[in-house]
């Protein structure tokens, strides 16, 4: 998930993927947590598994378990790989 999670200094940021149609998937870096000047390793990893375990930005699949961004999540906890495998749906 290191592509969905990033440090610029010591603010954490989160990619958020956001949908303008059904085939034009779109991503911004919104900011998770500022954490204080020169923020230690270990603070900086803290905050970005805080991130990880926030439902409002990762989610897991109810049937492979993946941690997918919540953009990529369909309807019944399903993320887009396997509701389309289940059901026919084109992501």
């Amino acid at each position: 998930m290191k592509d969905f999670v990033r440090t610029t200094g010591s603010v954490v940021e989160v990619r958020v993927i956001s949908w303008d149609g059904p085939h034009a998937p779109k991503s911004e870096w919104a900011e998770f947590e500022a954490l204080p000047a020169d923020p230690t390793h270990e603070q900086l990893e803290a905050a970005k598994k805080r991130a990880l375990a926030d439902n409002r930005y990762f989610r897991r699949c109810g049937k492979c378990g993946s941690l997918k961004p919540t953009g990529w999540m369909r309807e019944r906890g399903l993320c887009q790989s396997c509701a389309e495998g289940l059901s026919g749906v084109i992501p």
